[in-house]
């Protein structure tokens, strides 16, 4: 047995543990579609790259910003829609 991510995890080999797909979360997801545009993205096109909640997005963006991670500073066409790059 061995312990990871609160669950305890039945191991028959190593090969079992390491052939294992990569687990992404949404902060994850949402991080490396920022990464992936630097230009900066609105959230709904976002939540069309990741499928993530729409709740989810906007609580992750808000942490993000309060760390200094992201910045709005850039609206859309509107003047509305604040789009978010990573410094």
């Amino acid at each position: 047995m061995i312990r990871g991510a609160g669950k305890l995890i039945k191991a028959d080999s190593v090969e079992n543990i390491l052939s294992r797909p990569e687990i992404k979360t949404n902060f994850i997801r949402i991080v490396e579609s920022l990464k992936d545009h630097p230009d900066g993205l609105m959230t709904h096109e976002i939540y069309k790259l990741t499928k993530a909640d729409n709740r989810r997005i906007r609580e992750i963006l808000q942490m993000l910003k309060a760390d200094g991670k992201v910045k709005d500073d850039k609206v859309c066409r509107c003047g509305r829609t604040p789009i978010y790059y990573i410094l």
